[in-house]
């Protein structure tokens, strides 16, 4: 008898020990994962914004457009159980505003033939304005979610927040996409939170913001940003196939606006998915005349003559010219003589200092290209074609650098869009650093801004179009063909077709700050449209705007 009470109180003793021992492993070990599952049951959050970060402009403004979503949430397994002593006139009211909605949405088939234990469904305003009424309705609860408006998918905003390649592949390292990702991957993304009640009815949801989110300050300043988006929409542009402009800070290198035409093509100032750019032609020459002056091998008053022959570039001859007047007017002999004198290797060298053949913003693949060139297979005439700008191909954000340099005294200043990263209060986390560097001497610059101002000014500049009176303006022209591999859609095979571009790079003067200003006019009419007589009249109303 006593062994037989000694067994039962050793049995007794082994599994009170093994149920400590289970409850401590639930407490210690499992609890977090069991209070998970307990408050899925009882607790549903969602998230309530695409991006995990805000995305503002110098000003603080918000530049991202998103498009709201209205979502109903319906718990199947709760509203099939707890809604026995619903009113049927609220059940029959929200059964019949989701179906006037949507056909599709028939409350009674989906109860029934749904595996889901929760079903989202989309709505609009009216629709979930008109449900939030019915408090009665158990197992339900309606939220919005802001997500970006990707329509136009090439707009700079919308390039920048496009951090993935893929759902599960961050963009290239270094570039600026992976620079944004990596300083914001940390953010948590807003959110609200409903708690259910015991009878099934739910409480109004808890908004929850991450207090030490990072976000992005770009340079772009929405006002002029909008501004300059408004004129490309003039009906009286519609008959251009893409305009781009980008205005850029000169002394900063912010970049102010990058804006277009149509943003839901490839991103013309980045020269999105070309053929590596776009021929710059004439606004070429300025560098060409810039270096020539900087090496001390010609001067403004340099004698050349212009003939026409067999070998001219020129469709007539101008005759004797100086360096000035050459620029003026836009001559190509004198230019591919000078050019010839310079040599390739010098003009690669000025022209690299200078942020040209490279990219200025650092997007990550095709988004934006470097530009090429491509130089002759026989050397002897010199590099001809690449002085007047021709046999290469630059990005408008790059033709930019052009103006700035000689505008900052002839420091190259990289142009950038990232401002850096700040608090949800404004204040700079991060600030990203100018980079500069002195490429050509401040008399050449001087020179070459004064050569500039002439071409708009006087009556024989091309760029008299872009005159704009009462405040100090000059630029560059440039008219340019460009060969573009095109597929047969018979054959299957590439032929390669003409396009003509108009260029007026430039620059203005307003409140003491200089700007640079690139528009550039996508496939104009060769034979009655030019860049002076095209892009230059934008470039005009678009500092007219900004200066009135």
């Amino acid at each position: 008898m006593l062994k037989r009470i000694r067994t039962i109180k050793i049995i007794l003793t082994l599994l009170f020990i093994i149920l400590v021992a289970r409850i401590l492993q639930i407490q210690y070990f499992k609890g977090d994962e069991l209070e998970v599952i307990a408050n899925s049951q009882y607790r549903y959050t969602e998230k309530i914004n695409e991006l995990n970060f805000n995305v503002l402009d110098s000003k603080g403004n918000e530049l991202m457009e998103y498009e709201r979503k209205y979502m109903l949430a319906v718990d199947l397994i709760t509203f099939k159980r707890n809604n026995n002593s619903t009113s049927v006139s609220s059940i029959y009211a929200f059964s019949y505003i989701l179906k006037n909605y949507n056909q599709d949405y028939d409350l009674s088939k989906m109860l029934i033939s749904t595996n889901s234990s929760k079903i989202y469904l989309k709505l609009d305003k009216d629709t979930y304005d008109k449900l939030k009424l019915l408090k009665d309705v158990k197992g339900i609860y309606m939220y919005v979610y802001d997500e970006v408006n990707r329509n136009e998918a090439w707009k700079i905003e919308n390039m920048i927040t496009n951090l993935k390649v893929n759902k599960d592949e961050i963009k290239k390292v270094n570039s600026l996409e992976y620079n944004i990702y990596e300083n914001t991957k940390g953010n948590k993304t807003p959110t609200v939170t409903f708690e259910k009640r015991l009878d099934g009815s739910m409480q109004d949801g808890n908004y929850s913001i991450d207090d030490e989110r990072i976000n992005v300050r770009l340079t772009l300043d929405k006002d002029m940003q909008d501004s300059v988006r408004t004129i490309l929409n003039q009906d009286k542009y519609k008959h251009y196939d893409q305009i781009g402009v980008t205005l850029v800070e000169a002394d900063t290198g912010k970049i102010k606006v990058m804006a277009q035409r149509d943003e839901e093509k490839p991103n013309i100032n980045l020269a999105s998915t070309t053929e590596n750019g776009y021929v710059p032609g004439s606004i070429f020459k300025l560098l060409i005349e810039e270096i020539a002056i900087d090496k001390g091998v010609f001067s403004t008053k340099s004698k050349f003559n212009c003939e026409f022959n067999e070998y001219s570039i020129c469709k007539r001859a101008h005759g004797k010219l100086t360096l000035e007047e050459a620029l003026l007017i836009s001559c190509n002999n004198i230019f591919a003589q000078v050019g010839k004198k310079l040599g390739w290797d010098t003009i690669e060298e000025y022209a690299k200092k200078q942020g040209i053949f490279e990219k200025v913003i650092n997007f990550s693949g095709n988004s934006e290209v470097t530009g090429d060139f491509a130089l002759p297979k026989v050397y002897e005439d010199g590099p001809r074609f690449l002085a007047i700008g021709q046999n290469m191909r630059i990005t408008p954000i790059q033709a930019t650098n052009i103006i700035s340099t000689i505008i900052n005294d002839g420091i190259y200043i990289k142009p950038n869009i990232l401002e850096g990263y700040i608090d949800n209060y404004n204040n700079i986390i991060n600030q990203i650093p100018i980079e500069q560097k002195q490429v050509i001497k401040k008399e050449t610059a001087k020179i070459m801004k004064d050569q500039m101002m002439k071409v708009v000014r006087e009556e024989k500049g091309t760029g008299k179009n872009a005159l704009v009176k009462g405040v100090e303006t000059g630029g560059k022209t440039g008219t340019t063909t460009r060969m573009e591999p095109v597929k047969s859609k018979n054959e299957g095979k590439d032929f390669m077709e003409k396009h003509s571009d108009g260029w007026f790079a430039g620059y203005y003067k307003y409140k003491g700050k200089y700007y640079s200003l690139v528009v550039f006019v996508k496939d104009i009419n060769e034979e009655n449209q030019t860049g002076g007589g095209d892009a230059g009249p934008i470039f005009k109303e678009i500092v007219e705007n900004f200066t009135k």
